[in-house]
């Protein structure tokens, strides 16, 4: 796969400018990276609550006003992604 110039924050960040308060949950479905970091939290002694925050996307969430988590897995499976969901008020 060949990489992008443009960084995966500068595309949600445009994504989140051009739909403002229109979007009122985040998805997510946790694959490679993202779901690394959210099994190494877990394996860190974080519970899955903490862990959604430390993710790539928690961290999108959080940094575009999204303060809730309405939903988080609370396992890593070998063969299905990690799913969470981020609210906002």
């Amino acid at each position: 796969m060949k990489k992008s110039p443009v960084r995966g924050q500068v595309i949600f960040g445009r994504m989140m400018d051009s739909l403002g308060g229109k979007v009122r949950t985040i998805n997510g479905n946790l694959v490679d990276e993202n779901k690394a970091s959210f099994a190494a939290a877990l394996a860190g002694g974080n519970t899955p609550e903490q862990a959604a925050w430390m993710t790539w996307t928690g961290k999108m969430a959080q940094r575009h006003g999204f303060t809730k988590l309405l939903h988080a897995d609370q396992e890593v499976s070998d063969v299905a992604p990690v799913r969470l969901k981020f609210g906002r008020p």
